[in-house]
């Protein structure tokens, strides 16, 4: 296989808060057909310590990789990719020359089944919120990569995760998640400062308030042809509805997708002015309400002295725990958190089903 195909390939990366539009980003650039954007899969970091360096191709890299894949689409199930098609790495030979840039482009084309062989695929954009706090891993492989980073309203951002669905994630603190928005920004901040025009940084409610402008600028920035008829990915996702059978982890999906098969509405713009508690938005404010002026988030409450020093000592806690994870932060533990753990969550449900 020539591999020189694959520097012809442009990639780029949406990171940000998360449930901040991400996914519905990645639905609508689906509907480009020269382009792959793929939900969160994390082998470009899982793997950047290990094979950084790459030169050539060799059985351990194979096995690695085939390895991860496996793991990968047990644990998390997502009809936006699929299926997985190893012939393209089968189709390697040990000791061919080939970099880490081109074997990461290559795992991306075997998400994609027969659309990874396709020679009119010309940019992938690999959708990982938790690449925010790998922004300088990425920029030293791909240093021509764009990345849009995708932010929201801190009180929206942790009410939405408050009320998730997802039971592998039993924290409802509003200090945690404000805490953890702080660092997502922090890192946007810094990397916006770093590499300049090649951030994009846009706001969830610009995309929802104003869709055609915003979007058209993120197609522009993405170096995509606009086209209104992209604002119709949701006729395609109520297809990806139907072809999922029913399990307690495919319901959550199917609910994940249902959001999506609608098209871009405003509903949850501010539904935090009416469904956060005020005890929750002072706490939210008051650990987020610095950064989010600097990005225009005006807070709605005034603490007193006394709640400003309840307050402090009850984020603690959660402060420390964010900063050890900053510190910490591993893919490997990463991975396991989010796909083991995730998966118990699941083989639990079964049980209590039968």
């Amino acid at each position: 296989m020539d591999l020189k195909y694959l520097d012809n390939i442009k990639i780029n990366f949406v990171v940000g808060t998360g449930r901040s539009g991400t996914t519905l980003l990645v639905a609508l650039l689906q509907n480009f057909p020269n382009c792959i954007s793929t939900p969160e899969i994390h082998h470009f970091i899982y793997f950047y310590k290990k094979y950084k360096h790459l030169d050539k191709v060799s059985t351990e890299l194979i096995d690695d990789y085939k390895a991860y894949l496996t793991e990968f689409f047990k644990y998390k199930k997502n009809p936006l990719i699929g299926p997985l098609n190893l012939e393209l790495i089968d189709s390697l030979k040990i000791g061919q020359a080939i970099n880490y840039s081109q074997f990461t482009k290559l795992i991306y084309l075997s998400l994609y089944g027969n659309k990874g062989f396709s020679n009119d695929v010309g940019l992938i954009v690999d959708k990982n919120p938790y690449y925010t706090y790998h922004i300088d891993k990425i920029k030293s492989v791909f240093p021509d990569a764009k990345i849009l980073a995708l932010i929201r309203d801190y009180r929206a951002y942790a009410l939405s995760n408050i009320q998730s669905q997802k039971p592998w994630i039993p924290i409802k603190s509003p200090f945690y998640y404000a805490t953890v928005w702080n660092l997502f920004l922090r890192k946007i901040d810094l990397a916006k400062h770093k590499y300049g025009a090649s951030i994009m940084v846009v706001k969830y409610e610009d995309i929802a308030l104003n869709k055609e402008v915003v979007v058209k600028n993120i197609i522009d920035f993405f170096g995509l042809p606009y086209s209104e008829s992209i604002f119709d990915f949701h006729i395609s996702m109520k297809q990806k509805i139907k072809e999922l059978n029913s399990s307690p982890n495919t319901d959550r999906m199917i609910k994940k997708i249902t959001d999506l098969s609608t098209p871009i509405n405003t509903d949850r713009v501010m539904a935090w002015k009416k469904s956060l508690p005020l005890s929750d938005m002072k706490k939210i404010e008051f650990v987020s309400s610095k950064i989010g002026i600097s990005h225009g988030y005006v807070p709605k409450n005034r603490l007193s002295i006394k709640e400003k020093i309840i307050y402090y000592m009850q984020q603690f806690p959660f402060k420390l725990r964010v900063k050890i994870f900053e510190l910490l932060n591993s893919p490997k533990i990463y991975f396991y958190l989010m796909y083991r753990n995730r998966l118990k969550s699941v083989e639990a449900e079964l049980k209590g089903i039968n």
